[in-house]
């Protein structure tokens, strides 16, 4: 969320409106239920330029902020009610306006995936093995490849716009053949 575009010709004012518009998104967030913690800056700019048409040196300042949580729910609520900073003064850029969502237990789920993964390869080698008349032994090689996270319809991740998200592991397996 981009709490933005404080524009003046002096430091000192544009500077204390952007600090009364940073309070403002704290205590927006607060309301929301995240706590100072869960809300960081995450990046400030300041620009400066000519206004040739009025003839004045104009300042704008950017903010940044992150609020990060594991609770789906929590984090679309404040993302849907962001009109209520907008009444406030507050001028967002919201880059597109997504809300960006961000898979953080590839390692809990991991052990499972694979384990499936290497369940399914046995199946499709057993297959493979009963139409040639052979059995399959034991594994021979094994190797994991691509770990993805994408959008459950297909959207590019990881941090989709989507809480709907679909991981996918590539797995090599190669089993012996018995006669």
């Amino acid at each position: 969320m981009d709490a933005c575009d404080p524009v003046g010709t002096d430091l000192a004012s544009v500077q204390a409106r952007a600090d009364r518009d940073a309070e403002t998104v704290r205590t927006f967030l607060g309301r929301q239920g995240f706590t100072p913690t869960e809300i960081a800056v995450r990046g400030l700019g300041v620009s400066q330029w000519y206004d040739s048409q009025r003839g004045s040196m104009n300042i704008t300042i950017r903010q940044r902020f992150q609020a990060r949580t594991t609770d789906v729910a929590k984090m679309e609520r404040p993302f849907a009610a962001q009109a209520e900073m907008i009444r406030a003064g507050v001028a967002l850029d919201g880059n597109g306006g997504g809300l960006p969502y961000s898979f953080t237990r590839r390692n809990d789920v991991k052990p499972a995936m694979i384990a499936e993964a290497t369940k399914a390869a046995r199946e499709a080698a057993d297959q493979f093995a009963a139409g040639s008349g052979t059995s399959v032994g034991g594994i021979r090689t094994a190797t994991q490849g691509l770990f993805t996270i994408t959008g459950r319809d297909g959207d590019p991740g990881p941090g989709t716009d989507t809480p709907n998200q679909k991981v996918r592991v590539v797995t090599t397996v190669e089993f012996r053949l018995d006669d």
